[in-house]
């Protein structure tokens, strides 16, 4: 059996993950936020760049994250309201986002740092390493989670425990029943989404209308240097 560590990138279903799927075993590490990258200085004040998966011994360990399409994670994002945040981060309140298309209008404003820096420049930082290689074995699609953790488990012999979603109140619901990511853009937004995300689209597959395969796992080639903010797509070194 191996043992397996999780690159937690947010709004991914990484909670499900950590307090679901894998809270029954010790042979699951949780990596956190961390990326596998060493930043000389505090990054905008935010104690989390701080810390790194470089810290960690993972020579026996399995690596996998898990990515979701970057128009539902800005939605995701905006509605978060886990553990009584207001946004995540509690953004809505501290930058006085008060519309979901204020918040997209900012992350995509390329002239200024969005309030997570790592975050605004891409969103799947944390598993690239400053030689702009993808440090994660494996790379789950969200909306194909259950049967990649399965699948991960089967390969290594760590196997999920599957069950109710954690924080699926994060999309706003009105009158109880979940909305649709896609009804909160305009075409406007749609194209500004596009125009910023459009590495992380190519790299793992995504369009505004969900994903462009039907893959379980991405294997990603890319080049992504999260210190340069460099991507080269079908990189080979």
């Amino acid at each position: 059996m191996f043992k397996i560590a999780h690159i937690h990138i947010p709004k991914t279903g990484g909670k499900y993950v950590e307090l679901q799927a894998f809270k029954h075993t010790d042979n699951f590490l949780n990596l956190g936020h961390k990326g596998f990258v060493r930043f000389d200085i505090p990054n905008d004040g935010d104690e989390r760049y701080d810390m790194t998966c470089l810290d960690y011994d993972l020579t026996d360990y399995v690596v996998f994250a898990v990515v979701r399409n970057p128009f539902e994670i800005l939605v995701s994002s905006y509605f978060h309201d886990y553990s009584g945040q207001n946004g995540w981060d509690n953004c809505r309140d501290r930058f006085e986002f008060d519309t979901f298309e204020k918040y997209v209008i900012d992350y995509c404003d390329t002239s200024k740092k969005f309030y997570r820096p790592m975050h605004g420049k891409f969103l799947f930082w944390q598993m690239f390493d400053e030689s702009g290689k993808c440090r994660a074995d494996f790379i789950i699609k969200n909306e194909k989670l259950d049967e990649g953790l399965t699948a991960l488990g089967d390969i290594t012999g760590v196997r999920p425990v599957l069950g109710d979603k954690i924080g699926e109140s994060s999309i706003k619901r009105d009158k109880g029943i979940r909305r649709d990511y896609r009804n909160y853009y305009s075409n406007d937004m749609i194209r500004m989404v596009n125009e910023k995300c459009n590495r992380e689209l190519k790299s793992f597959e995504y369009d505004f209308y969900g994903s462009t395969s039907n893959k379980i796992f991405i294997d990603c080639k890319d080049y992504y240097n999260p210190i340069t903010d460099e991507w080269r797509t079908n990189a080979t070194s």
